[in-house]
Order: structure tokens, then C-alpha cells, then sequence
């Protein structure tokens, strides 16, 4: 596959005028209306860490959770297109940045990819508290987008 980042399925062909946060909201709505991409999600606690793997097929537009903290998340293999509010970067594995708080991480899979986040082990082993505590909800989101799937709907 060509890697550009001059077209991204799904995202270019947002409104201009959205907002940052409307646009992950409106994506985030409009992808729970359809199947979802397997990715899969691997746990494991090593080294007084908690870490969570995860492969995301080639040209997936993937919308993670915001973070409530920040933390590290690792470009183990593979190349994407990341975007953020700035706007985008090709990275290619290996690769790392450390998000600040309520950062969400919206990449294009230029290739298959696995990535990693990378946490403190708080001695928690219940999964789902364990990423409720590091990730926003998904529900404010999905309000956001379908309010702007409304407006976006009646205009």
C-alpha cells in the first residue's frame, strides 16, 4: 500500500466546521451503528506494568478512548497515520509518544499494526476496572456524535 496521508477514509469526509471533539464524537457514534473491526487485545502485567496489546488491521481508522491520565503508547510494528488536533504524522515502528491527559488516539493503518500502552501495575487484575480507571467513558462521545449526526441530519 502507497503510504500517504493525503486521503483518510472516513475522516476527510467529516464537515470542515466540526470541532476537534465533535469530529471523535460523530466518528465514535457513527462506528457503533456498524460491525467493528476485529482487534485483538492481549493483557499482561510484567516488570511492575501494566500492558495492553493490541493488532489493528491495514486501513483501519481507529478512535480510541480518551485518556484520563497520560501514559505510553508504543508503535510496536507497523506504520500509521496519526492525527491529532495539530494535524497528521506518518509513524513508522518502532516508535512511542507519552500522551497527556484526555489525549485520543485517532490513527489510519498504513499496514497491519500492533500497538502497545504501557501502565502503572496497581495490583488490580479486573480488566474492566482496570480501563474504566485509565480510559473516558465512550458514552459522552457517542452523545456528542449523535447530536451532530442530528444537526447534521435536520440542516
Amino acid at each position: 500500500m502507497q503510504q500517504s496521508m493525503d486521503i483518510i477514509p472516513g475522516w476527510d469526509s467529516l464537515p470542515a466546521d466540526l470541532t476537534w471533539k465533535e469530529k471523535l464524537g460523530f466518528l465514535t457514534w457513527r462506528f457503533s451503528q456498524f460491525p467493528q473491526s476485529e482487534t485483538p487485545l492481549w493483557h499482561s502485567f510484567q516488570n511492575g506494568k501494566y500492558l495492553r496489546l493490541m493488532q489493528i488491521p491495514a486501513g483501519v481508522l481507529f478512535v480510541g478512548r480518551g485518556h484520563k491520565n497520560g501514559h505510553e503508547v508504543q508503535l510496536l510494528q507497523g506504520s500509521v497515520v496519526l492525527i491529532t488536533e495539530q494535524g497528521r504524522q506518518i509513524r513508522h515502528a518502532p516508535d512511542s509518544i507519552h500522551s497527556p491527559p484526555g489525549f485520543h488516539t485517532v490513527c489510519f493503518t498504513l499496514t497491519d499494526v500492533l500497538g502497545q500502552t504501557v501502565h502503572e501495575d496497581t495490583g488490580e487484575r479486573n480488566v474492566d476496572v482496570l480501563e474504566n480507571g485509565i480510559f473516558e467513558s465512550v458514552d459522552s462521545l457517542k452523545e456528542i456524535g449523535a447530536t451532530v449526526h442530528h444537526r447534521l441530519t435536520s440542516q
